[in-house]
């Protein structure tokens, strides 16, 4: 098996690189004939695009079929001639990507200057391939409204419209996931002109297209729910094609925008929420030169400043309780000295502070110190008595910039650039709602978060005769994530005397605090605030060899993808008080549930329990490989009935550490320190105490997925599909967001 697969590899390689958009494009096939009803051979089929011009031309076959690929999506005119019959031009033939247009025309015998012209658009069921799934053209997608709620408008949001779409959902940044049939999230995957948007954290991603790719710049989009081909990987795939220019030039301006000044003041509100949202930009598109070269470029900003939507009570110290003055909690929650106790025979004592009052000498300097902080309650009760009206701001940009070029009628080539960037300086919460621990700097869970996209892709397709071409690919597409905590500059544990934290940024960001039991406030900091740094770097190469035989439409493909995820972890403290530090005892020496508070016990410093996050490696370089072969076999057996026959391979690398910092449990390796018997740490890298190898995982080689599919054409009304397939995903160990 692997030699063979050796030489397939081998023979794709050996072709020239050049090549195009594969996912991207779009196709018309059919078969010619004659008034009897015979195949036409060596008829000349041309498709022009009516918007640039550019025209792309093939020979029928001996068994009169064609195959006009790759197209870019757009309205064309088809052309069919032939010596000893009349010229037949179809009209509004509408191509859409990923999608294959059937159009069988049949010729009548006259001369080629005599000119039959069909302006009726083709029929909208498609009866060429066993794929189910929707696309949404500009003109619809354009149309289609999309609200600004704490985010810019997102190109991925209409994904939920497609039927065998569930789960789909926007998440708090702006990138939508969403399921195929029933299957689970990021198993599918995302392509933007055709090219895979894999990245080492998680398969399909669509942070790529939220980030970079503004609503404005999408020309159109697909999802295959069922009967994908062999070139595409996951249980389902979407795939985004953006604008291109045109001969005509064209441009727009926008903005959209809300503000206060602008809202309704609520029945019940005394005053109208901070609500500022602005989402601005322009397009602009044409020719560099007609029907040959062409350009594209699009910019899209995004500002927001807002207040809670739905801010909810928070529970912080009273005044009051900040002194150590409890008295104002219900009669039975009497708070004890833990210093005071005294145990006898296994029963313990203890004695309560006089009037629930702790002597300001007892208090702890490190509790005052961070506790100064805290704002004024809104109201007199214990619980539920701040209202918190944070700030919440975001900060976007995005921009594309395309050329197509038309070098000549056999050899294309178009790339793009996209870059966007998402920022957010806020304590508010995501989600815009109060959650528990939305209280002011240093106390909340909000965190600093920037995200910065970058794509850029290079097509080129070269047709090495009529019924042979090859297309080659390249993308590349990087995330940098850098969070960070808003408190660091505070140096809080510093200041309050904190000692024994490691010297790192602990020392200098507020600590997470959580308090347990009855009318104790809320935590403070959290995981939300903690750093994390992440940069996820994804190189594709893609090259496809497209070939037309007989009534066969067949391609030949080979997919080489490195990716990368570089993860910088920071160390975090955590303290956690109790009320069981002050509480009473009873008789029988257990301690009363009722009695004690977790905040007397933080303002005595007696912790329940407390960690620190000690990492040995504080940054990990992962490393995945992954390769695909493919070959995919399109059968136009009759006019009626055409079956996709495809055979997928995929082979995905397992984890590696980019300098081997990797350690892992072997049980066959003796352990020195147990006498020898088998079970024993070892370690990625070459020498003494190494496992001279850079991954304790075996390479799966037997991921191979058959994709069959029929489509039986009943009438010009009814198809009836059917198709099989297995599809792998990139998951676990091989790159996905699962462990």
């Amino acid at each position: 098996m692997r030699s063979l697969l050796t030489c397939l590899l081998a023979s794709l390689l050996t072709v020239a690189i050049a090549a195009a958009q594969v996912g991207g494009s779009g196709t018309i096939q059919g078969t010619v004939t004659d008034p009897s009803g015979a195949a036409v051979p060596g008829a000349s089929v041309t498709a022009t695009n009516v918007e640039t011009g550019v025209q792309t031309n093939r020979k029928t076959t001996d068994a009169g079929f064609f195959v006009l690929t790759p197209l870019q999506p757009g309205l064309y005119m088809v052309t069919i001639q032939k010596e000893g019959f009349q010229t037949l031009t179809q009209q509004r033939v509408n191509v859409v990507a990923l999608e294959t247009v059937g159009l069988n025309p049949a010729l009548t015998l006259g001369t080629a200057s005599q000119t039959v012209v069909v302006a009726d658009a083709l029929p909208l069921l498609h009866t060429d391939d066993a794929t189910l799934g929707s696309a949404m053209e500009n003109e619809l997608y354009a149309a289609l409204p999309l609200a600004m709620n704490g985010v810019p408008r997102d190109p991925t949001q209409f994904i939920a419209l497609v039927p065998g779409v569930n789960n789909a959902s926007t998440q708090a940044a702006g990138p939508t996931t969403a399921a195929f049939n029933g299957g689970q999230t990021y198993h599918n995957e995302v392509y933007l002109e055709g090219m895979p948007l894999t990245s080492a954290g998680t398969q399909g991603d669509t942070r790529y297209l939220a980030f970079a790719v503004s609503v404005d710049a999408v020309d159109q989009f697909q999802v295959e729910t069922n009967g994908a081909k062999a070139q595409y990987e996951g249980q389902g795939v979407e795939n985004y094609v953006m604008k291109s220019g045109t001969n005509g030039l064209h441009g727009a301006g926008f903005e959209y925008f809300r503000n206060t000044a602008l809202d309704a003041r609520g029945f019940f509100p005394t005053a109208r929420p901070i609500d500022h949202q602005n989402e601005f930009g322009g397009l602009i598109g044409g020719p560099i030169r007609k029907n040959r070269i062409f350009f594209f470029t699009n910019y899209d900003g995004y500002r927001y400043n807002s207040g809670l939507l739905n801010p909810t009570l928070q529970s912080i110290p009273t005044v009051a309780e900040r002194k150590g003055d409890f008295s104002g909690l219900p009669a039975s929650q009497i708070i004890y000295d833990p210093r005071s106790q005294v145990c006898t025979g296994g029963i313990c004592t203890r004695t309560p502070f006089a009037g629930n009052i702790i002597p300001s000498g007892s208090l702890s300097p490190i509790a005052q110190s961070l506790q100064s902080y805290l704002p004024d309650p809104t109201n007199g009760l214990v619980q539920n008595n701040y209202l918190p009206s944070l700030p919440i701001q975001l900060t976007t940009w995005s921009t594309v910039g395309k050329i197509d070029a038309n070098l000549s009628d056999r050899h294309r080539i178009f790339g793009f650039f996209a870059g966007g960037h998402y920022a957010t300086n806020f304590t508010g919460s995501l989600s815009q709602t109060a959650a528990a621990g939305v209280l002011p700097e240093p106390y909340t869970q909000g965190r600093v978060v920037a995200e910065n996209v970058k794509m850029a892709q290079i097509h080129d397709t070269y047709t090495i005769r009529p019924t042979l071409l090859n297309q080659f690919s390249y993308s590349f597409n990087r995330i940098w994530i850098p969070l960070s905590n808003p408190t660091v500059d505070g140096a809080y544990p510093t200041k309050a005397g904190l000692k024994g934290l490691p010297p790192s940024v602990v020392q200098l960001t507020f600590p997470d605090i959580n308090f347990t039991g009855t009318n104790s406030p809320g935590g403070w900091q959290g995981t939300n605030a903690h750093f994390f740094n992440e940069a996820a770097n994804t190189f594709t190469a893609q090259d496809n060899i497209m070939w037309v035989k007989g009534r066969h439409s067949m391609v030949f493909g080979f997919q080489w993808q490195s990716l990368q995820d570089n993860e910088n972890f920071a160390l975090t403290a955590t303290f956690n008080f109790n009320s069981a530090q002050t509480q009473g005892y009873n008789a029988a020496g257990s301690l009363v549930t009722t009695t004690g508070n977790a905040y007397a016990s933080y303002l005595l410093g007696a912790v329940n329990s407390s960690g620190i996050s000690q990492n040995a490696v504080g940054e990990t370089g992962g490393r995945y490989k992954g390769y695909a072969a493919y070959v995919q076999d399109d059968w136009k057996v009759s006019n009626r009935l055409t079956l996709n026959l495809g055979l997928r391979w995929d082979l995905m690398g397992p984890f590696k550490e980019v300098n081997n910092i990797m350690s892992f449990f072997d049980p066959n390796l003796p352990n020195a320190a147990a006498g020898g018997h088998l079970g024993a740490l070892n370690f990625a890298g070459s020498g003494p105490n190494r496992c001279n190898c850079s991954t304790p995982v075996a390479t799966h080689y037997k991921n191979f997925g058959p994709r069959l599919g029929a489509a039986y054409r009943l009438d010009d009304k009814t198809v009836l599909r059917a198709g099989y397939a297995i599809m792998y995903v990139h998951v676990g160990g091989v790159g996905g967001r699962n462990n």
